[in-house]
This record gives structure tokens, C-alpha cells and sequence, in this order.
């Protein structure tokens, strides 16, 4: 009988559980049932396990085996070049099992100092960078670790710095490096005893001093203020008036680099250039003449001045300096070589100043020119550019075609036709630049003599092919000359003229510098090289220029259309209000309005993001 069935009957019976009633139960279930119980003998009880274990005592791994079938220690090998651990003499790394009847050896492997070295020059080689790059040494020790299931090797690493590097040592790299220069000894000891990486300039160049152009101490710059122009200009000198006095000039210093080679240095332009009305006596500047103060943009002159105090009609003036006429101007011409004002306004005439014209009064049905020569050289510097190329080409085929001559026996017969035979079967784009800048730009010949003389110099030896001998200098001479001239070019670029009206009624402006009409423009044609500016109504004619434009007004309520172009592609075009039918140009971006626009800003892009 099972012992929960023999509980269930002592419960049924109420017997307590005490032994001596469960024995009257068990007799009683005998009688009943005839069965017998056998009590339970006890259970036979194992020892608990013990684990291997491993640690680290004195720098030695010790292991100790499991016991009553615990498990093995196990040992974290870490992947370091400072240890080695070999387990019965073969290397292990990573987690091993371990027994204490294994010979396990641990070597450490110390590390030694290190120290190298780079040596860089400076893209300009007028400079050594020396930099240092230190490895310290690492001394490994094991760590002790107490007994645990699975030792995790530790490492404890102790650094020392290298010695110190003699500077001999540094020195000896730069001479067998070919390095010469300003040697800092304070740089070269500082990298010797740095512990760590470092870097330091040790060795320098010479950098080229530059000359310093002549500045210029101003001793008499008169200044006048034009109550009817509004305006203050330079004033009116005599011959023989000290306008300066000139400083020193210091001139250029080579350098030479740190492998010794020599840097030429280049003198900086000078800051002023003199006109032929300023001369230097003992390094004073002297008014060669009367005149009016010119000093724009690094040019300093005296200009001599015509003053007509009445009214001009139908006269042709030119003059070679300053125009100024107290009234007004009816028909005929003036011309100056210097600036033009009139007092009054303009009709029916022509008006021409080189460096700017200003009318107080209306121009109507006139043209106004500031600047003209200089618009004669617009595409002149693009064209010599191109010829100085071309002759550098040139040159390098003529050098080497002498080279092969020089070992004829006729070579000074052969030596002078090389340039022509080149000229024409080699370079033929070299010989039509020469054709385009005598003939496309012909009409300078009457009013600048470097252009004639280059004009001269071309006709009589260069397009002369097979009549005529060229020589080496006679090469050299047309390149020096073509690169003197290209200079002399663009500083006359750089001195822009401006024009300035009243108001402009069906005529003509074109200048290089800005324009400004100060009232109204009908009906009228503005071109120009920098801004203009119309601070009245522009309607029925045009306005193109390079950077930018400003007006009050384009157009009108009626439909009469105004046009305005910028040629920049960066430029911009500022309106107070514009008209429908106005059209709008920038770069190449066109657009022309359907609508009444106020404020307008425009620069080329979406037209509705560009309305105020």
C-alpha cells in the first residue's frame, strides 16, 4: 500500500499521528488486508563538486584540478606582443583550459625605445619642418590576480623615454640632405629633448625683400569746391609750384632658398606714374606747367586748362587738356584731351573728353563721348596676349632649329630665314595676329606713337617673308616691346571716365567709367563700362552696361518701352518703379514685364522671386 493511501485512512479514522497510533493503524490494516509495509532505508549522499582553479602569484600561474567531477580551469590569453604563454611548450592565445599537470611558462617581451626622423621643405623651399616621431619603451609585469574559475591575464606596462639625441645628429641630416640656410639652434635643441612627438623649423631660407615703391609727402595739393557743379575737384597750379616731396626708394634684395639657390625678387610697381606736367627736381615734384591737379588712380599731372566764359555755337574746339565753357554749347564740336565741363547745356553737338565730361544743363539731340581712345583698346590686350604666346612657341622652335643649323657650313646663311620659313609653315596664326593688330587697330597709328612704333616695327621685318633676314634680337626686341606696351594698355584701362548731365533727350552717351543723368532720359542711348544711374524717368531708348544700373522710373503708363541691359552675368538692375512693356536684360537672362513693378530688384533669376 502506498504511504499517502495509509495517510488518507489515518485522517478517515481521526487517529492522531503519533507513533504509537499509527502502529495500532498498521496492525489493524494487516488484520484487514493481510498486506505487509517495509519501512524505507536511506538514500546513499555524494560530495559537491569543486572547480578547478587558476591565479597568479609572484608572476607564476598556478592551477589547482577539480575535484568530485567539478570543471577545469580556464585561462584568457590576451593578444599583446608583450607576452608570451606557452602551455607544455606550445603557445596558446585567447581562453585554454588549464591543469596543474601542465608546464605552463609565461615570457614577457620588453619593448625598447625608438626615435625617428622627417625632414620637409616648404612648397616655397624657403623653409626645413624637422619632426620627431618617439616610440617609448614598455616594460610588461604580470599581474598578480586571485584564484578564480577563469584567469584573466593582466598586464601592468611601465613607458620610459628614449635618451636624448646628440644635435650633431640633426645636423649631419641636413648637410647629407643638401640643406643649407638660417640654422635655429634653439628649435634643434628643443626637438632633441622632446620625450614625445614634436615638430619645429629648424633651418630657414633668405625670402627676397622687395624694393618699396617712393611714397609721396604732399607739400601744396590745392583743392576747390564748384558751388554750381556741386562738386570739389583738384585746383588750378603754376608752372614751377612744389606739389611733393618723394621718399626713398628701396630697391629688391635677393633671397636664396634652403638648397641654396638664388630667388630673384621682383620690384613692386611704382605706386604713382607721372604725367608730362610733373617733373622731379631733387626728388621734389615740380608743376611743369599751369594747369589743373590731376591725381586719379596712381597718375599725378598738371593738365593745362581753356576756359571759354560765352556761349559756344557751331565751333569746332580741340585742345590738349581741360575744356571748360561758362554756357552752353550749340552745334559744332569739342574735343579735349583732358576733361570737358559746361555751365550750361548741349545741343546739336558733339562732345569728346578722354577723362570725363560733365553738363550742368540738358543735353538734346547731342553725343557725348568720355573715354574715346580708350575704347579703341577694348579687344587690344586679349589680341597681344595672344601674340606674346605665340611668340613664346615661336622662340622655342627657333632655338631649336638653330641648334640643328649650327652644324652646317652654311649655317650663317641659314640661321636669319629660320624666323620667316617658321612664320609661315609653322606659325600661321602668329602671322595673322601680327595682320589683325596692323590693320584692325589702324586708326591708333594717329594718336599713340608706341602703337606706331610696334606698327612700324612689324611692317618692315616681320611680314616682309623671304625679303628680309630676322635675327635674335630682332626677336627679343618685338617681344619686349609687345609685353611694354600690353602694360601700358591696361594702366590706360584703369583710368576710367565718367559723364554727368542734367538730363538727356534723344541723344548719345557712351563712356567708359559711369554715367549719372541727374534728371530725365528720352529717347536716348547710355552705354558705359561700369554703373548707370538715371534719378528720373528712362522711357523710349536704352541703357546698356557692364556692372550695374539704378533708376527712379522705367517706362511709362502708356506702354512706351525702356530697355535696360546688364552684361555681367553678375550684375543687377535696382528700379523704383517699372513700367509694363519695360524690358530687362542680365547676362543672358531676359525678361520683359507685363505688369507695373515697384521697388524691383533683379538679378538674373525668377522674376517673381525678384519683386519687392
Amino acid at each position: 500500500m502506498k504511504v499517502t493511501k495509509i495517510w488518507n485512512i489515518i485522517r478517515q479514522a481521526g487517529l492522531d499521528k503519533s507513533p504509537a497510533a499509527l502502529g495500532q493503524l498498521l496492525k489493524r490494516n494487516r488484520a484487514t488486508t493481510g498486506a505487509s509495509f517495509t519501512e524505507p532505508q536511506p538514500e546513499t549522499v555524494l560530495p559537491s563538486p569543486v572547480h578547478g582553479r587558476a591565479w597568479v602569484a609572484a608572476g607564476r600561474i598556478q592551477v589547482s584540478d577539480p575535484e568530485h567531477f567539478g570543471t577545469y580551469a580556464t585561462m584568457v590569453v590576451p593578444d599583446s606582443p608583450h607576452i608570451r604563454v606557452l602551455v607544455d611548450g606550445r603557445p596558446v592565445t585567447g581562453r585554454v583550459v588549464v591543469s596543474a599537470s601542465q608546464d605552463i611558462q609565461v615570457e614577457l617581451v620588453e619593448q625598447s625605445p625608438s626615435v625617428s626622423y622627417e625632414l620637409e621643405v616648404s612648397e616655397d623651399r624657403l623653409s626645413v619642418c624637422l619632426r620627431k616621431r618617439v616610440v617609448c619603451g614598455v616594460i610588461p609585469r604580470l599581474k598578480d590576480c586571485p584564484p578564480a574559475e577563469t584567469l584573466v591575464l593582466e598586464l601592468e606596462e611601465a613607458s620610459y623615454p628614449p635618451a636624448e639625441t646628440p644635435p650633431e645628429v640633426i645636423l649631419n641630416m641636413l648637410s647629407q640632405s643638401g640643406l643649407e640656410g638660417i640654422l635655429d639652434h634653439d628649435a634643434v635643441l628643443r626637438v632633441c629633448k622632446a620625450m614625445e612627438n614634436t615638430e619645429a623649423v629648424v633651418l630657414r631660407g633668405v625670402p627676397p625683400e622687395a624694393g618699396n615703391p617712393r611714397a609721396i609727402t604732399w607739400v601744396n595739393f590745392p583743392v576747390e569746391a564748384d558751388s554750381l557743379l556741386r562738386t570739389k575737384r583738384a585746383g588750378l597750379v603754376s608752372m614751377g609750384t612744389i606739389m611733393g616731396v618723394m621718399g626713398p626708394e628701396k630697391h629688391h634684395r635677393p633671397g636664396k632658398d634652403v638648397y641654396g639657390n638664388p630667388i630673384l625678387a621682383r620690384d613692386e610697381k611704382p605706386r604713382w606714374t607721372f604725367g608730362s606736367g610733373i617733373v622731379e627736381v631733387n626728388r621734389q615734384l615740380v608743376a611743369a606747367r599751369d594747369g589743373r591737379l590731376y591725381c586719379a588712380r596712381g597718375r599725378l599731372d598738371v593738365i593745362p586748362e581753356q576756359v571759354i566764359e560765352r556761349h559756344v555755337t557751331d565751333e569746332e574746339i580741340t585742345f590738349d587738356g581741360n575744356v571748360v565753357v561758362h554756357g552752353s554749347v550749340s552745334g559744332g564740336s569739342i574735343r579735349a584731351a583732358g576733361q570737358v565741363w559746361i555751365y550750361g547745356s548741349v545741343k546739336h553737338a558733339t562732345i569728346v573728353g578722354e577723362q570725363g565730361v560733365t553738363v550742368k544743363g540738358d543735353v538734346m539731340q547731342a553725343h557725348v563721348v568720355a573715354g574715346q581712345s580708350q575704347m579703341m583698346y577694348q579687344q587690344l590686350p586679349s589680341l597681344m596676349e595672344r601674340i606674346l604666346t605665340q611668340l613664346d612657341d615661336f622662340v622655342d622652335e627657333y632655338e631649336i632649329m638653330v641648334r640643328h643649323a649650327m652644324g652646317r657650313p652654311n649655317a650663317g646663311v641659314i640661321i636669319p630665314r629660320i624666323p620667316h620659313l617658321l612664320l609661315q609653315a609653322r606659325h600661321p596664326e602668329l602671322r595673322r595676329g601680327l595682320e589683325d593688330f596692323l590693320q584692325v587697330y589702324e586708326q591708333l597709328a594717329a594718336r599713340d606713337p608706341d602703337y606706331t612704333e610696334l606698327r612700324q616695327l612689324i611692317q618692315s621685318q616681320w611680314l616682309l617673308a623671304g625679303q628680309g633676314v630676322l635675327y635674335r634680337r630682332d626677336i627679343e626686341k618685338l617681344r619686349t616691346g609687345m609685353a611694354a606696351y600690353l602694360e601700358a594698355v591696361r594702366q590706360r584701362e584703369q583710368a576710367l571716365s565718367c559723364i554727368r548731365v542734367g538730363a538727356a533727350v534723344a541723344s548719345s552717351l557712351r563712356a567708359t567709367g559711369n554715367i549719372v543723368v541727374r534728371g530725365k532720359c528720352i529717347a536716348s542711348a547710355l552705354e558705359c563700362g561700369r554703373t548707370i544711374t538715371v534719378l528720373g524717368t528712362l522711357r523710349s531708348g536704352f541703357a546698356i552696361c557692364a556692372r550695374s544700373a539704378y533708376l527712379h522710373e522705367l517706362g511709362t503708363s502708356s506702354g512706351s518701352e525702356g530697355s535696360v541691359r546688364v552684361t555681367q552675368p553678375n550684375g543687377f538692375i535696382r528700379c523704383r518703379l517699372a513700367h509694363p512693356n519695360s524690358l530687362l536684360q542680365v547676362g543672358d537672362k531676359r525678361v520683359r514685364l507685363d505688369t507695373v513693378v515697384w521697388d524691383l530688384r533683379w538679378k538674373g533669376e525668377s522674376f517673381e522671386r525678384s519683386i519687392g
